[in-house]
């Protein structure tokens, strides 16, 4: 939701926008896990009227997500992509993959059909996963956003100092962009 207010905000600001990968739950089993064994007792179709509502003013779909999937090989493929020159399809496609289409992005094989989509070899995936060379990349950004005291996505860093956790309103995010701005011209 946070991409959708993002995009909506590129429209009216001049913005230069980075996003970075960040592993909310490292603990995640490979196979992932139900959203009803995480939050026993949560009505998810309730948990995700609101977050589908919301959404639907940014022109985003939300589906049926029933699993919390171990997001490592995606967020490493996110890299390579990055470094590949197709992160932002890659990202988008990927988003789309979990949070539209349900699919389980912990899987190899929907990390390696959404990678083929935007132009990416799935063999040459599995080679750069199984190398695990964009580990540290991963780590370090992890460790940033340590720093920053970040326990939650989506959150933006905008200028360095200036922090939003979560999806807030469009105005909130505008104002927050448009103080950075005054700031930036002190």
């Amino acid at each position: 939701m946070g991409k959708g207010l993002l995009e909506r905000l590129q429209q009216e600001l001049s913005l230069d926008i980075t996003w970075v990968g960040y592993e909310l739950h490292p603990e995640t089993p490979p196979k992932g896990s139900l959203l009803s064994d995480r939050f026993p007792g949560v009505n998810l179709d309730q948990m995700y009227a609101p977050i589908r509502a919301r959404g639907e003013e940014l022109g985003l779909l939300f589906g049926d997500v029933r699993v919390l999937p171990n997001t490592r090989l995606a967020l490493e493929t996110a890299e390579y992509a990055r470094d590949r020159g197709c992160f932002d399809e890659f990202h988008d496609r990927m988003f789309r993959a979990y949070f539209t289409e349900g699919r389980d992005i912990g899987r190899f094989h929907v990390v390696a059909d959404v990678a083929r989509e935007c132009g990416l070899d799935p063999a040459a995936v599995k080679t750069v996963l199984e190398s695990k060379i964009y580990a540290p990349r991963l780590a370090g950004a992890r460790d940033e956003a340590r720093s920053y005291g970040i326990t939650g996505i989506p959150t933006f860093i905008v200028d360095g100092h200036f922090v939003i956790v979560g999806a807030q309103p469009l105005d909130q995010f505008r104002d927050l962009l448009r103080r950075a701005e005054l700031d930036a011209e002190v």
